[in-house]
């Protein structure tokens, strides 16, 4: 799921490059000021989950389990703003930094 959500990522950037745009770090639901269920609230209510085959549980859990939401900024004039790890909730404890320098 990690390979997908990045390859999606680079691919996002690229069209952006394209037309002369920039794209943020991604950010996700849980994430340091953002919470799950403000999160995930916010992005199912802007979509057809059913059209793509998720759901999501009263807890805000995504069926099936191997799915991801995510958050990208789009725009002329995005300013670097650190690393993904920089907003997680594991990031004082996580062994898998090193992967995502």
């Amino acid at each position: 799921m990690e390979a997908l959500a990045n390859a999606a990522c680079r691919r996002i950037e690229d069209e952006a490059k394209a037309v002369a745009l920039q794209t943020s770090i991604p950010l996700s639901p849980g994430m340091i000021g953002w919470p799950v269920e403000e999160g995930q609230a916010q992005i199912f209510n802007l979509l057809n989950a059913k059209e793509i085959g998720v759901c999501v549980t009263p807890a805000w859990v995504m069926l099936p389990r191997k799915s991801l939401s995510m958050v990208l900024g789009i725009g002329t004039r995005m300013v670097e703003a650190g690393k993904t790890c920089d907003y997680c909730t594991l990031r004082e404890t996580c062994r898998h930094q090193d992967h995502y320098a």
